[in-house]
């Protein structure tokens, strides 16, 4: 279950780090996903809602959630972030 926003109690959807694909950009377009940008910052927010607001994750519990929320051929990542880019050593 997708965590409400602690702020107006809306749904949320989970933000995406990276560089998006066609996959990616056609799931921001039907909601299901929000796009946190390309760089990837210290503090991560996971979850967004409608009305804008983004928040962190609460425990270990709720990143778990997260990581069953990705939509198909995302990419997961240290930290449970969508990036649909893998990086290279």
């Amino acid at each position: 279950m997708k965590p409400s926003c602690p702020t107006c109690g809306e749904p949320s959807v989970p933000i995406v780090y990276g560089y998006p694909g066609p996959e990616m950009m056609a799931a921001g377009e039907r909601g299901e996903i929000a796009f946190g940008g390309c760089a990837i910052p210290e503090r991560m927010e996971h979850w967004a809602c409608a009305n804008g607001h983004r928040w962190a994750e609460t425990d270990e519990e709720d990143a778990d959630q997260a990581s069953r929320q990705r939509p198909s051929g995302s990419l997961p990542t240290a930290g449970g972030v969508l990036d649909p880019m893998p990086r290279t050593a």
